[in-house]
């Protein structure tokens, strides 16, 4: 089953989404957030980019379809904006769902292990790596290691090369498991990684809302949806601090349009 709440930003999707998940025992989905995450931009910047309501749906449908891609989705509260996306939600439960992993997030991997944080992985090397072994490279790296010589070109001294940097990522290997149990993408997790160093998981632990000061592209929503898997109760003051700073940040944005 899944049920889907639409309507105009602020007048409680969000809060009546997560108490029919609490009542019903089903999954939750803000569409908003998961654009946010998708494209790596705040939803004001997206319409900034893509100023015509019809442009602006036709790229949201895109993190609409791998919501609903999702197993977890089937049974789910899915909040949308106004109507505008109710045809394409429809169209997109109405097809065969597909569970393979999404271009993006491969694209984040490649772009991880591409990044130089592992030695011996350059750009070519993460693509070939990410073609062959898919979302599973980084089980293969840590615990098949020999699989790696079954690419063309990979020779016992750069296998004994990569998994030496592996081991000694430890740090960046605590952010990729931080990443898969919650719901952040790799390439955030790169640049957590960057912005605070040896200490990332420690400061994202402490303060999650932390993010949305410090990193580019992550912004309240996304730090909020961190905060809860993390546990940090909705009462929390540090909650209401980045709430505040959150909605000071949106009016100022809106004055500066306006002028």
């Amino acid at each position: 089953m899944r049920v889907f709440l639409t309507g105009v930003g602020c007048v409680g999707k969000t809060t009546i989404g997560l108490r029919l998940t609490e009542l019903m025992g089903l999954n939750f989905f803000d569409l908003d957030t998961e654009i946010e995450q998708f494209f790596e931009m705040s939803i004001e910047q997206l319409h900034q980019k893509y100023w015509m309501p019809h442009d602006f749906r036709k790229e949201a449908s895109k993190a609409l379809s791998i919501i609903l891609d999702k197993p977890e989705s089937q049974q789910a509260v899915i909040a949308l904006p106004p109507s505008g996306l109710m045809g394409g939600c429809l169209a997109f439960s109405s097809r065969p769902s597909t569970c393979g992993p999404s271009r993006p997030a491969l694209e984040g991997i490649e772009k991880y292990l591409g990044s130089g944080m592992v030695k011996g992985i350059g750009p070519h090397f993460a693509r070939k790596l990410v073609r062959a072994f898919g979302e599973q490279v980084f089980d293969i790296i840590e615990r098949e290691p020999d699989r790696l010589l079954e690419l063309e070109g990979i020779g016992p001294k750069r296998k004994e090369r990569v998994t030496q940097a592996w081991a000694e990522q430890k740090v960046g290997r605590e952010i990729m498991v931080f990443r898969q149990s919650h719901g952040v993408g790799t390439a955030r997790a790169v640049r957590i990684y960057k912005t605070y160093g040896d200490r990332a998981v420690e400061r994202v632990q402490e303060n999650p809302y932390r993010l949305a000061l410090d990193i580019h592209g992550i912004v309240f929503k996304t730090a909020d949806a961190i905060a809860q898997r993390l546990g940090i109760p909705r009462d929390a003051l540090m909650r209401t601090q980045a709430g505040v700073r959150h909605v000071l940040q949106r009016l100022t944005n809106l004055q500066n349009r306006l002028q």
